[in-house]
């Protein structure tokens, strides 16, 4: 009896300690509940601050560090280079990227050209600035980015603007294909160090030309010129004017390609006069071309004056000997209707080359100094004549 007892005394002892081990674990489960709880919510709740607070930063509030500006090549529109570009990089304080406002200002010979807003979102943006917005001149341009109370710079260097216009009137073409011809080209910067390339998308240069005959007849126009480049900035322009005379021209250039109202933005040349002479025309025929010793050749003549008030005056032939080597005689003979006729014996047997040229009624002035305008000759054609005996 005393063993079962003693039995039943030890197994309520040994419940008992169950009970207070359930207890504790209890109690430590929650107090490890209550702390994830309180981390979690913490997490959240700094997590919401946190983004509460970045979220109301303005560009004032993130503090910047740097700011850097590098240039790269020329912007284009539609293959025209249409002005500068380059990038502005911010560094800001901390982690945190900038986003905001920056400004960016050009400056020529110390006056501000531009200056303009920059919306920045990040540590980098590209800015382009065309140069018909700022650009006034030949020089060196300096370019300030300002943000976040920090500042950058770097020169930029303008030199495709022309420094005046050159112009030359004069006849081109041969025999009865000649015509009145003007031509234009820009005279640039010695300091030239390149050419804008521009093509014809979008024509930035502007002609303007007026010429007028001694009548008082004007051809003007206005005429694009979209490439400067040094193989093809020349500009021709043919004219419908036929008077023999003095010309007066007048030709200004202007590049559209920078500010307007800018002082340099046409370059002007004095107005000039030139006297233009067409070359008459002339065909030669002979009546044989071999021919017996104290032979009459017949030359027949024809020519004809391109400007409308000229005409054909006389023909000049020039003789050689038999040996072709010296001039045996020179003959001048007046036009007489459309073909004039000239006759020559040959006595001596030999090879002779005639030469042919038709003088028109240009007169003989001084044109200034020392220059003097002739009359106009035609090109010269030769006619060989073989005098021998035949058989």
């Amino acid at each position: 009896m005393w063993i079962a007892r003693g039995g039943e005394i030890r197994m309520e002892e040994r419940i008992g300690e169950d009970k207070r081990s359930m207890s504790a674990t209890a109690v430590v489960l929650m107090v490890v509940g209550i702390i994830v709880v309180v981390a979690v919510v913490g997490t959240v709740v700094f997590s919401g601050v946190l983004f509460l607070w970045v979220s109301s930063l303005d560009q004032n509030e993130v503090s910047v560090s740097s700011v850097m500006i590098a240039f790269e090549e020329e912007y284009r529109v539609d293959e025209n280079v249409e002005g500068a570009m380059f990038r502005v990089f911010v560094t800001p304080v901390g982690v945190i990227p900038f986003s905001g406002v920056g400004t960016v200002d050009v400056l020529y010979n110390g006056n501000l050209e531009l200056s303009r807003s920059i919306n920045i979102s990040g540590d980098m943006k590209i800015v382009k600035l065309s140069y018909r917005d700022f650009v006034v001149g030949n020089g060196v341009y300096k370019v300030m980015i300002t943000v976040g109370g920090k500042s950058s710079s770097d020169t930029h260097l303008i030199d495709y603007i022309p420094e005046s216009v050159n112009a030359v009137l004069s006849i081109n073409g041969v025999e009865h294909d000649q015509f009145l011809q003007l031509t234009m080209s820009p005279r640039y910067p010695s300091t030239l160090t390149k050419y804008i390339h521009i093509v014809d998308v979008n024509k930035n240069y502007r002609y303007t030309y007026k010429v007028t005959d001694e009548n008082g007849y004007v051809v003007s126009g206005n005429y694009l010129s979209y490439e400067m480049d040094p193989d093809d900035k020349i500009v021709f322009r043919d004219l419908e004017m036929d008077l023999m005379g003095n010309y007066t021209v007048e030709v200004s250039l202007e590049t559209l390609l920078m500010k307007e109202g800018a002082e340099g933005r046409t370059v002007t040349r004095d107005p000039f006069t030139t006297y233009i002479n067409r070359k008459p025309t002339i065909e030669v025929s002979a009546s044989s071309t071999v021919v017996r010793p104290g032979t009459e050749v017949i030359f027949s003549l024809k020519s004809d004056d391109l400007d409308s008030n000229g005409e054909v005056l006389y023909y000049n032939l020039v003789l050689p000997d038999a040996d072709g080597d010296k001039v045996r005689e020179y003959v001048t003979v007046y036009k007489e209707g459309p073909t004039t006729r000239v006759k020559y014996t040959f006595d001596t047997i030999g090879e002779y080359e005639i030469n042919f040229t038709a003088a028109d009624n240009g007169p003989m002035v001084t044109a200034g100094g020392d220059l003097m305008i002739y009359q106009e000759f035609s090109s010269i054609v030769t006619i060989l004549i073989e005098v021998k005996w035949l058989s």
